[in-house]
């Protein structure tokens, strides 16, 4: 009986420290009104100041910011918001990366001690896109909340309404 209990007890450590040390090891980031060599730098710049950033590239291919985060650094979505901003140009698409399948059938993140509802929770997936009114442009946001709002409704049994929520993205 005690090796069953120790068995027991040992598995649920086991399960809850891999949940608890998922983490955020990249974010993409797609900004709206950096056309130009100089507007590209100020953004990097920029983000690369902030205290969760280990290193930035930029993806021409994707034409997008691929920042490396730092280990055990928690991330603020909304401090990359405000940085993105005081450079003088917007978030058009956020992405963020976790080290495992962490997103896997939860109903909900927890960003900046901010809960945010996943819409689509049954996908399996590595990556969340956040979606806001700071986070991606105004023809997108009407159109992401048209395609979720059902699912929405039903994971969460109410309206969608303004708040920032997050979709898992398949990779």
């Amino acid at each position: 009986m005690k090796n069953i209990k120790l068995l027991i007890f040992l598995t649920v450590f086991i399960l809850l420290s891999k949940f608890s040390s998922s983490q955020i090891s990249k974010a993409y980031i797609k900004i709206e009104g950096a056309h130009c060599l100089v507007c590209s730098n100020v953004s990097r710049e920029s983000l690369s100041k902030l205290p969760f950033v280990k290193g930035i590239e930029y993806d021409v291919i994707n034409k997008e910011f691929v920042v490396n985060i730092i280990e055990g650094v928690p991330v603020d979505i909304y401090t990359i918001q405000t940085c993105i901003h005081n450079a003088g140009q917007s978030v058009a698409k956020l992405i963020l990366k976790y080290d495992d399948n962490s997103v896997k059938s939860a109903n909900e993140i927890t960003l900046n001690n901010k809960s945010l509802s996943i819409v689509n929770p049954s996908l399996e997936g590595s990556e969340i896109q956040i979606i806001g009114k700071n986070f991606v442009n105004k023809v997108d946001l009407k159109k992401y909340k048209k395609d979720y709002s059902k699912a929405y409704k039903a994971v969460h049994s109410k309206k969608l309404t303004d708040e920032d929520f997050a979709i898992v993205v398949t990779n």
